[in-house]
């Protein structure tokens, strides 16, 4: 017989179940003979062809419920109908954290997400509300792994006023440190500092103050 719709295969030769089918035969005087022993094998070798093979040869034929458990050392997907990592997932889409995972200050800011990662990835990416207003230049870590600087959009250090608490952040992990997406439409500064900026961005006034 196959298992018994609880996962529970019970030994047959096609009389007797149980654990003990040869004594139960001994002790019925029955002497044991081919055609309960081919019973008895031909029992248990379906029993095992229902159950899924390790190397791929069998596939499920019903939905397989993990009891709470977890598949694990499993390989990245490749293909649409293959589910993917929680590493895929933090390198590909990013990572929402809510308020009670965003910790830290205004300028230190301290990100908890589920899962346990070895350190940054380039491309990682966050999305999180922020804890409180900055007051200068801010950072961003993860978990245990280091703190990192973040620059604004337009590629400079945080000076202070540009978060206000409750602000959507959104922090990309470059390979180097955070880049966000927060800026100023506005932008103050020397000749000197203007002629830094490699990349000027269309839509932001660019105000050059006097050198002292």
């Amino acid at each position: 017989m196959p298992r018994d719709g609880s996962g529970r295969y019970v030994r047959t030769d096609g009389v007797r179940t149980g654990p003990r089918i040869w004594r139960d035969a001994e002790g019925a005087r029955i002497r044991i003979n081919a055609l309960d022993t081919d019973a008895h094998a031909n029992d248990m070798a379906e029993a095992i062809s229902e159950s899924l093979s390790r190397d791929g040869q069998t596939s499920a034929s019903g939905d397989q419920p993990m009891a709470g458990h977890r598949h694990l050392q499993v390989a990245g997907a490749l293909r649409v109908d293959q589910y993917a990592t929680l590493g895929q997932v933090y390198s590909l889409t990013p990572v929402w954290v809510p308020s009670p995972g965003v910790g830290g200050t205004g300028d230190a800011i301290q990100l908890t997400v589920p899962g346990d990662r070895s350190g940054y990835r380039e491309g990682y990416a966050y999305l999180f509300p922020a804890r409180a207003g900055n007051t200068g230049p801010i950072t961003i870590a993860e978990g245990s792994h280091g703190a990192l600087s973040a620059l604004r959009e337009d590629g400079l250090p945080f000076a202070g006023g540009e978060i206000v608490a409750n602000q959507l952040i959104a922090a990309l992990y470059d390979g180097t440190r955070f880049l966000t997406n927060i800026g100023r439409r506005f932008w103050s500064g020397t000749q000197a500092q203007l002629d830094g900026i490699a990349t000027k961005r269309a839509g932001v006034v660019y105000l050059v103050l006097p050198s002292r």
